[in-house]
């Protein structure tokens, strides 16, 4: 009979899985709530808390704050019972993203700071240098600039360590943006460049597409036209190589900018024409 529960458990749990993921959401919650009634049964707290941020996932994904936070905070108990402290991080992380996206930034770096201490203890690397650049994120949306570099390159040293290519073109990104605020263009791009470095060492086409996008608008700022038309037309190849319709979008009106800029109005209306006709099949699907 238990052998019994804990499979309908994991089989409810899995059709929730998969109705959330196709954004069927009034179904998943319903897979997931008969899921924590048969857990009930078992006893098992651990699935009990999982369930409950999946369905907080959801509610969040839904803009239902309020409700997302209840379900985070009641499995935060469970890991608190159970002295989970990997779950007890995730959810602190989750709890954190409800209060950053209400700009709650103190609140925010509680709830991280608490997250980041628990995988301290834990000995999780990449979980710490995640949490580190995180928390380099909430300082950079403030404008507390110094303070998110420092964070920043701290976390780029530790995933540096563990050798996470990823991780350490994440924090790049971030810190050319960084500098791109303080109007420090040259150090803007060293930092892209080096993330464009690793972009191709890792064959991420989409995020060299970014950040060829970002590079060329760093040269357009300086007034160095032909270079930012050049980092342009590559970002443009891939965008269309990888149909990234958005990125396109975004990179055809910055080429169009540039031609205003120069007073090429007949050319720069090109490709503006061009970045509204995608923006009208992207808004269409």
């Amino acid at each position: 009979q238990l052998g019994h529960l804990e499979e309908q458990v994991e089989i409810l749990s899995v059709i929730g899985e998969i109705y959330q993921a196709q954004k069927h959401y009034p179904e998943a919650v319903r897979r997931y709530n008969e899921a924590i009634y048969v857990t009930e049964s078992l006893g098992a707290l651990e699935i009990k808390a999982d369930i409950f941020t999946s369905i907080g996932d959801i509610y969040y994904d839904e803009d239902n704050y309020l409700e997302a936070l209840q379900l985070y905070e009641k499995a935060l108990d469970i890991d608190e019972q159970l002295g989970n402290m990997k779950g007890k991080a995730h959810r602190l992380l989750c709890i954190g993203k409800i209060f950053l996206i209400r700009k709650k930034y103190k609140e925010t770096l509680d709830r991280y700071k608490e997250a980041l201490e628990l995988e301290e203890q834990l000995g999780n690397l990449t979980n710490q240098a995640i949490i580190i650049r995180m928390i380099g994120d909430i300082f950079k949306d403030q404008e507390h600039f110094q303070e998110a570099l420092t964070w920043y390159e701290d976390a780029y040293k530790l995933f540096d360590e563990i050798e996470n290519s990823e991780g350490n073109a994440d924090c790049f990104e971030s810190i050319g943006l960084v500098y791109q605020e303080l109007g420090n263009y040259s150090e803007a791009l060293r930092w892209n460049n080096e993330a464009l470095k690793v972009s191709q060492q890792i064959y991420d086409e989409e995020r060299k597409a970014r950040i060829l996008c970002r590079i060329g608008a760093l040269f357009h700022k300086q007034g160095v036209y032909k270079d930012a038309f050049k980092r342009y037309n590559i970002a443009l190849e891939i965008f269309d190589q990888v149909g990234d319709l958005i990125g396109k979008t975004y990179c055809l009106n910055k080429v169009g900018l540039i031609y205003q800029d120069r007073g090429d109005y007949t050319e720069a209306l090109k490709w503006y024409d061009r970045g509204t006709k995608l923006f009208k099949v992207l808004v269409s699907k």
